[in-house]
């Protein structure tokens, strides 16, 4: 093994790592949500709320593409956007609770988050 498939495999290991940690934090909203929003219906959230959760969902696809198409120095950096992008959309979410918004509408941005990051990470190294 030379020493560019060994590094390719530990960035590969850190983004798997930083994949784990954007899933746990959209666990950790997830539960947030469910103890702080409100049960009973409310009006709609305010229109920042699902702005805010499409356009961190659509950057976060937007850079995973990218991401796939780059060159393999900005690949990582391009990876790792994707994933912090997905799990804001849990973030929205959990900003969305703590507003006294939905339940059901905050638990839907924590999971459309979790299904953002649930691709796998972009591969480094060769297989």
């Amino acid at each position: 093994m030379n020493q560019g498939t060994a590094r390719a495999s530990e960035l590969d290991a850190a983004l798997r790592r930083v994949r784990l940690g954007a899933l746990a934090i959209l666990a950790v909203s997830a539960v947030v949500i469910a103890m702080t929003a409100a049960a009973e219906p409310v009006p709609a959230p305010p229109r920042a709320f699902p702005i805010a959760a499409l356009a961190l969902g659509l950057a976060s696809v937007f850079a995973r593409h990218a991401a796939v198409a780059a060159r393999s120095r900005a690949r990582i950096p391009l990876a790792l956007a994707s994933l912090l992008l997905a799990a804001g959309v849990g973030l929205v979410g959990v900003a969305l609770a703590l507003q006294a918004g939905p339940r059901t509408t905050a638990l839907a941005y924590a999971l459309g988050g979790a299904l953002l990051c649930l691709r796998p990470a972009v591969q480094t190294a060769p297989r």
